[in-house]
């Protein structure tokens, strides 16, 4: 006869022996059964949803990496010229990044200097060109194109910033951050991210820094209104682009020489032309009038040279022309590459619009 100690004592045993791995466990059944079901379903929906997040995630990285490399004004190849703009300091920095040398010149622009203008609109101060431009209705081009015909190099864009701190030139680490945040300016993300990404291992030893407002890069004189101006050196900016601004696509060339002709009326458009060439590191050997009058300017290469791609761009973004490849380059000119000074390029340094 089952007592009710002898139930207990039963009770307790099979406890014990089910603790012990002896017994086996009961098998749930009902409601029970049920929720097991539907947590095991549960289970394959959220693990079919982590997976679906990590391979879409991997294939946005994907498209993205590759977008990035696609995208933007720079070609990872050439150098990269980047101007930053304090929008209430009214200061100006460039930064340039040359990848063959992997070397970064961080130069220090400043706001006070005069430099000569685009369009016709003469000598202004660089801290205020931006403002003008946007007045203007030109935006940050009359900015860029300023500063890439004053120092003979392509701008790429321009990043503007709250503001710029004098004392903070040279430190990359802190500026890199800033361009890539700043969401104002007119250089593409995809620059930034290629410029960020190119840069992300320099060392400190691989970046020069220069302060233009001290030396002798400008010189501090009076306007006939008795106003203290500061205006570039040109020998010296001449010497500066040389030491730092240069490419290596460019002047690493050997062989490559260039002709410049004046295909206008107006005296000394070839020469101010020549000049520009001369500071990005090309080899102009001559410099002359032609007879043929030009609206357009015209750029007319050996089929050969159009095989280093790299060397003609800094040329083609500083002066806005397409190559124009010619079974036979005039042999007059004695050279591969014939730059024809059209009546646009007038029109750029003196005209009073695009």
């Amino acid at each position: 006869m089952l007592t009710m100690v002898n139930f207990k004592k039963r009770a307790v045993g099979s406890r014990r022996r089910r603790k012990a791995g002896k017994l086996k466990p009961r098998i749930k059944t009902g409601k029970w059964k049920m929720k097991g079901r539907i947590n095991s379903k549960l289970v394959q929906v959220v693990r079919r949803v982590v997976v679906a997040l990590v391979v879409g995630g991997l294939g946005f990285m994907l498209v993205g990496w590759w977008w990035v490399g696609h995208q933007g004004g720079w070609n990872g190849v050439n150098n990269i010229n980047v101007l930053v703009v304090g929008s209430e300091n009214r200061e100006v920095e460039l930064v340039s990044y040359a990848p063959t040398k992997r070397q970064l010149s961080l130069l220090w622009l400043g706001g006070e200097v005069e430099v000569p203008t685009v369009w016709g609109y003469g000598q202004y101060r660089l801290g205020v060109l931006r403002d003008l431009g946007i007045q203007e209705g030109l935006g940050l081009k009359l900015l860029e194109k300023s500063v890439s015909d004053w120092l003979g190099i392509p701008i790429t864009g321009t990043v503007v910033v709250r503001k710029l701190e004098q004392e903070k030139l040279g430190s990359w680490n802190s500026m890199k951050w800033q361009l890539l945040r700043s969401t104002r300016g007119d250089l593409g993300i995809a620059d930034k991210v290629k410029l960020f990404r190119a840069t992300a291992d320099i060392y400190q030893s691989q970046v020069t820094s220069d302060d233009l407002m001290v030396g002798s890069w400008y010189k501090s004189e009076f306007n006939p209104a008795g106003d203290r101006v500061v205006r570039p050196v040109a020998e010296r900016i001449n010497k500066l682009t040389r030491m730092y601004l240069q490419d290596e696509q460019v002047v690493g060339v050997a062989g490559r020489e260039v002709a410049v002709v004046n295909a206008t009326s107006h005296e000394g458009l070839a020469t101010r032309a020549a000049t520009s060439l001369q500071s990005m590191g090309y080899d102009v050997v001559n410099i002359t009038n032609g007879k043929e009058m030009k609206q357009q300017s015209e750029l007319r290469v050996a089929p050969e040279v159009m095989e280093q791609k790299y060397y003609l761009e800094p040329m083609e973004k500083v002066f806005g022309i397409e190559p124009m490849v010619l079974a036979e380059v005039e042999t007059k000119y004695r050279a591969d590459v014939v730059l024809l000074v059209g009546e646009d390029y007038y029109q750029l340094w003196y005209g009073n619009g695009e």
